[in-house]
């Protein structure tokens, strides 16, 4: 397990039938941002360990040492599927000192590989209750592919608000 990774944890939150291996896991969390929670050069490594330990895809990981640092993170990591579609939801929370704020990315699995799907921390924030400010949705164009077609339920689990 990597140093930085102060808590590494089993979830059971899932929808669907979808279990996503350690491979696709790793493969969603390359299509994040690069800034994502778990810095770039050590999330394929937190990610199989933390999977290893837990025993499961479903995990928390956590770099946060409440009392020791001024700032860490958690991500939770969990699968869904619908209709044939595969997703991997990585919700972060964030702490800066006191501050605590974070939000979903979902990350859709294709033929074509791993696609960012959802942004509740960027371009989609306005669709997740977490992140929602002005209550504007975005115009249909700027909307994740079949958003609208989706039932609220799995909306909701990709917002990391089920």
């Amino acid at each position: 397990m990597p140093a930085v990774v102060t808590d590494c944890e089993a979830t059971a939150r899932q929808y669907g039938d979808f279990t996503p291996s350690v491979d696709e896991v790793v493969r969603a969390d390359t299509a994040l941002p690069s800034t994502s929670c778990l810095a770039r050069d050590v999330s394929e490594a937190a990610l199989r360990a933390c999977a290893a330990k837990a025993g499961k895809t479903s995990l928390t990981v956590s770099t946060d040492a409440l009392g020791e640092a001024k700032s860490g993170c958690q991500v939770a990591v969990s699968g869904a599927a619908w209709q044939g579609r595969r997703f991997l939801v990585f919700f972060e929370l964030r702490r800066d000192g006191a501050t605590f704020f974070g939000g979903a990315r979902a990350v859709e699995l294709t033929a074509d590989g791993a696609k960012l799907y959802l942004d509740a921390l960027g371009a989609h924030a306005e669709l997740c209750p977490t992140t929602a400010t002005t209550g504007q949705l975005p115009k249909p164009d700027a909307m994740p592919a079949g958003w609208v077609s989706m039932p609220k339920e799995l909306q909701a689990f990709l917002c990391g608000t089920d």
